[in-house]
């Protein structure tokens, strides 16, 4: 159970990462979905924020990694 829960987590966080401003909207729909408590809905948010900022991270590197490939085309 935990297991799947951390994947859910995992995968909640990289599809919250790329919902920008969306992202309040689908926390909560995730919770009501999991009937997480106020607690853990709590330890989720910094969870969250963390997965948002690797996924943004990615972002950033996969784009310097297209304009990269872009130059070395041209």
């Amino acid at each position: 159970m935990i297991k799947f829960l951390t994947i859910t987590l995992l995968a909640a966080g990289l599809m919250f990462a790329q919902q920008g401003d969306r992202r309040g909207v689908q926390t909560g729909r995730l919770a009501r979905q999991l009937n997480l408590t106020d607690a853990q809905k709590e330890q989720l948010k910094p969870i969250m924020k963390e997965q948002a900022e690797k996924m943004r991270a990615l972002r950033d590197q996969n784009q310097s990694q297209r304009e990269e490939m872009k130059k070395l085309r041209d």
